[in-house]
């Protein structure tokens, strides 16, 4: 296991109070995804470890970072700015980067699509979108700063928040991409 003991010499590199609260989970989530990988074959596995290994690094100059960065240099950025920024830096290992890119522009093109019927749409579902959006962008904030009960919270959050938008798309008769739906009543 050297490759284990390698990342645990890299989690060094993160804040203290960072490692004290995700190294664990880091580290089995490592683990379990090593054993994963060997199965795969050794082309796959290596790749994996080069690049877990140097997303190690990165993320710990990213938390520092994020550590040292002003809050003041921060909020001049918009959260759905700063959301997509992020999103483009997360791409998993595996996933090509045309697919990722391509997921990435359904979720501008819908989020553009919501932004140009949001004035024909009752003000409590457009509460409710500006609402998802802005938990989406602490998710993606949290996952990208490895704070992952954070994500949870957002994940858990979010999911309540898009229950609550269907109900009101119910109520007002709107289909998912913002449309009035006619009856035939």
């Amino acid at each position: 296991m050297e490759l284990k003991r390698a990342y645990e010499i890299l989690l060094r590199l993160y804040p203290a109070d960072h490692r004290a609260l995700f190294a664990a989970e880091m580290l089995t989530a490592f683990e379990e995804a090593v054993e994963e990988r060997r199965e795969r074959g050794w082309a796959v596995f290596a790749r994996f470890a080069l690049a877990e290994l140097v997303g190690l690094v990165i993320g710990a100059w990213a938390e520092w970072g994020a550590k040292f960065t002003p809050v003041a240099c921060q909020s001049n950025i918009s959260p759905s700015a700063k959301a997509h920024r992020l999103l483009l830096k997360m791409r998993p290992p595996g996933v090509s980067r045309d697919s990722f890119y391509k997921i990435i522009d359904l979720v501008d093109e819908s989020g553009m699509r919501t932004n140009l019927h949001q004035s024909a749409l009752p003000d409590e579902v457009i509460e409710a979108q500006e609402r998802i959006l802005f938990i989406l962008s602490r998710l993606v904030d949290a996952i990208f700063n490895h704070e992952f009960e954070k994500a949870r919270f957002y994940s858990d959050q979010e999911s309540r928040e898009r229950e609550n938008l269907r109900l009101l798309r119910e109520k007002y008769k709107i289909d998912e991409w913002g449309q009035a739906c006619l009856s035939d009543t």
